[in-house]
């Protein structure tokens, strides 16, 4: 049975031969030029006639390869379930003045 989005029989994988391998050749051939490509940066990075943006790039990309790029994480600290985290929201809810209730008319009867 053929499904809408699908070719293949189920049970068998839709990629039988797995993600391809990546090429270490071109990544051996472009750390040939990263004399290179580290000097291209440091000329852009310090042509004062070169737009602003791609002077700041050109910055940023030569301290993340001398140093590395800026550690992103967060850190989250959660000590209540859902259940306690719902409860507390009802009970903060149910704190607050009363509200009036609105009057309706009921209207065709």
């Amino acid at each position: 049975m053929v499904r809408w989005g699908r070719s293949f029989k189920k049970g068998s994988s839709g990629n039988p031969r797995g993600r391809p391998k990546r090429d270490f050749d071109l990544a051996a051939i472009a750390r040939d030029y990263t004399d290179e490509a580290i000097g291209t940066l440091v000329d852009i990075m310090t042509d004062n006639r070169a737009p602003a943006s791609a002077r700041v790039q050109a910055a940023s990309a030569v301290l993340d390869r001398g140093y590395g790029r800026a550690p992103q994480s967060l850190t989250v600290e959660h000590q209540l379930s859902f259940g306690q985290e719902f409860e507390k929201f009802l009970k903060e809810l149910n704190s607050g003045p009363p509200q009036p209730l609105r009057q309706c008319k009921v209207v065709g009867k």
